[in-house]
């Protein structure tokens, strides 16, 4: 087992840097929007179909369709990689059921159109995501507000956040993958967990091939989550504001601006660890990432337990400041 670095707490802006999590649709998108026009903005689809990559446009999407509250949310998908999904929601469910879930819905409670074509209008593509340009987080939104918003199509209102911080016992989730970055001794975390922390809910969850009802209902029931990077952190949009988040990375795998720009924008305690004896790197390029995303995790069980208590303590001071 692996003590690893620190834990980083990164919605400290002090401690670690991020581009802004809210920015003005007008930064999000290329080309200049003409409310004089009478030809309709649409949103033109082009980013790759893993489900965070479909979630970091979509967010972004949301925040354009509410800032032209008079027109009719359209999301234009012209290119065929990504229509056979996007306009098949047979196929799309078949394939990304939980990015299929969230479309759905935004179809439902927006009336979102979903088309390949859309005549008489002009469409507007997000601009490069962190990966190209380092100045838009890799998960952005024009506001709060808009990600509350958004959370709401989802989820039920919160409990208030008075009852949240008189919360006795907390639901702990320690989340693990199936294939690469997977945890080596969940089991062992589960137990540590449940032994220091007896008055607490301690659940193990794995999500291949689950629903998007199933995803939501665990993420928006659970105060803490434990779990290494991986595209099941998406989930973490649907936790109540000031739960918490402890992000596991492996051995020369470490993007720590991705996920915790998503938490950022939720209002989540966001902290990172890097689970290797080497030191933290400052940045890691995409081949070296690719080269190690199959490495495997077995932290430290004594630095979990620490971690766990670190953040019910940014948790309570979270709902805190909140109240």
């Amino acid at each position: 087992m692996v003590d690893g670095s620190k834990f980083i707490y990164t919605n400290d802006d002090n401690v670690f840097p991020h581009p802004p999590e809210f920015q003005p649709v007008s930064d999000m998108i290329s080309g200049k929007i003409d409310q004089t026009s009478s030809t309709p903005p649409v949103r033109h689809y082009h980013c790759p179909m893993h489900h965070p990559h479909f979630a970091q446009e979509i967010l972004r999407c949301y925040s354009f369709w509410r800032s032209q509250p008079d027109g009719q949310p359209v999301l234009l998908v012209p290119r065929p990689q990504f229509s056979r999904f996007l306009t098949n929601p047979a196929e799309f469910q078949r394939r990304f059921p939980i990015s299929s879930g969230i479309l759905e819905t935004l179809k439902t409670k927006m009336r979102l159109v979903v088309t390949k074509v859309y005549p008489n209008a002009t469409s507007f593509k997000t601009k490069d995501f962190l990966e190209k340009d380092n100045t838009i987080s890799p998960f952005a939104i024009g506001s709060r507000k808009d990600a509350m918003k958004f959370r709401s199509m989802f989820v039920p209102s919160a409990e208030s956040y008075k009852n949240r911080t008189l919360k006795s016992s907390l639901r702990i989730g320690i989340v693990n993958r199936a294939g690469a970055r997977s945890l080596l001794n969940p089991l062992d975390i589960r137990n540590a967990v449940i032994e220091s922390y007896p008055t607490h809910q301690v659940v193990l969850k794995y999500f291949e091939d689950n629903t998007i009802e199933e995803l939501i209902e665990f993420y928006s029931n659970v105060d803490i989550v434990i779990s290494p990077h991986g595209s099941q952190l998406t989930g973490i949009m649907f936790m109540a504001p000031c739960s918490a988040v402890l992000e596991l990375f492996p051995h020369n795998y470490y993007t720590p601006n991705y996920f915790s720009s998503l938490a950022r924008i939720f209002g989540l305690v966001h902290l990172n660890w890097y689970i290797s004896s080497s030191t933290i790197p400052h940045e890691l390029d995409l081949k070296t990432r690719l080269a190690n995303t199959g490495n495997n995790i077995c932290p430290s069980l004594n630095r979990v337990v620490s971690g766990v208590q670190q953040m019910i303590d940014y948790r309570k001071q979270c709902l805190s400041n909140s109240i």
